[in-house]
């Protein structure tokens, strides 16, 4: 049962309450709970007074959500790593399906479906999205290879082994909101094969309050990602384990993201980039190819992104996470 949440927080007391009732009614309970104080101001204080005694409140030791999931982590002591946001939810099995999965397994990794849906004032549940990852990975390909190709799987929907945060090492604390692509990546390099499940999921809740729609702007996201995808791409060059296959794809992801970066605001100057030419132009075979598994998938994702569009499959999710809620 030794698994840890850790939770940044900054400014989000009023949601932080359903997350914490949401974990604290886990069917298998975690060690600890440890939630990151990002510096806040607004009513935490209120909130830490209210879970006295059930919830770990420490305060980050740096700036950003990086660095509160490091302090987190570093206080912790499970052997299982839970990071899990501010106002998500997770369906009530979630932990002791991945535990009991982890236990049994080599694997240093479990993930699960993420889905996006909004809260009406009624409690009622609307999709927002399809349902990502009800299907896993083809193990044709390592999970940092996938990560390469715009696998978005979010860190709350993942169960970690202690040694693999370890061994891979900790959130870079100068990357926002693009911390976690350049983070999964390194998981995939220690993890190739995660173990999955669709039994459990988290809802990726939709609100007005959200980091990168308040405090980021659309020109710093575009820096944030293509830093991210620079510290990738010199992974991906240095490492005789990728294809040049995925050095096209990084390659490419990088100079379609500097046309939204001013040359003088780049990290690097990336005009050296073999084939450059070629893929300002776009590859028509490989547009086609998407906007076919798009028509296909009946969504905006492709077919690595394990997508499930049944109404009654959210539902369900919905329904192992209602009756914690109000706790």
């Amino acid at each position: 049962m030794s698994i840890s949440v850790i939770i940044p927080v900054k400014n989000r007391a009023h949601l932080l309450v359903t997350t914490l009732n949401n974990i604290l009614g886990q069917s298998l309970a975690p060690q600890e709970i440890i939630v990151v104080d990002d510096h806040s101001t607004d009513n935490i204080q209120e909130i830490k007074g209210r879970f006295s005694g059930k919830i770990i409140f420490i305060e980050n030791s740096g700036t950003g959500p990086g660095a509160a999931r490091n302090t987190g982590y570093l206080a912790s002591t499970g052997k299982y790593i839970q990071f899990f946001d501010s106002d998500d939810l997770m369906t009530n099995d979630k932990l002791e399906i991945q535990f009991n999965q982890l236990e049994l397994s080599s694997s240093a990794m479990a993930y699960c479906p993420h889905v996006k849906a909004i809260e009406d004032e009624k409690g009622n549940w609307k999709q927002s999205d399809t349902i990502l990852y009800f299907k896993p990975f083809s193990k044709r390909l390592r999970y940092d290879q996938w990560v390469i190709r715009g696998a978005c799987m979010i860190t709350q929907a993942c169960l970690f082994k202690r040694d693999l945060i370890q061994d891979s090492g900790l959130w870079r604390t100068d990357l926002m909101p693009h911390e976690d692509l350049e983070f999964l990546f390194r998981i995939g390099k220690i993890e190739p094969y995660p173990i999955h499940s669709n039994i459990p999921a988290v809802i990726y809740r939709q609100h007005s309050f959200q980091i990168t729609d308040k405090s980021t702007t659309v020109d710093f996201r575009a820096l944030d990602h293509l830093k991210a995808l620079s510290l990738i791409y010199e992974n991906v060059k240095r490492d005789k384990g990728y294809t040049f296959v995925d050095k096209l794809i990084i390659e490419n992801k990088i100079l379609r993201t500097t046309s939204f970066v001013q040359p003088e605001s780049r990290p690097h100057d990336f005009s050296s980039i073999k084939y450059a030419s070629i893929k300002k132009n776009g590859y028509p075979i490989q547009k086609i190819i998407d906007k076919v598994q798009r028509v296909l998938t009946n969504s905006d994702w492709l077919f690595f992104h394990g997508v499930n569009n049944d109404p009654v499959q959210f539902q369900s999710y919905i329904n192992k996470i209602g009756k914690f809620i109000a706790l």
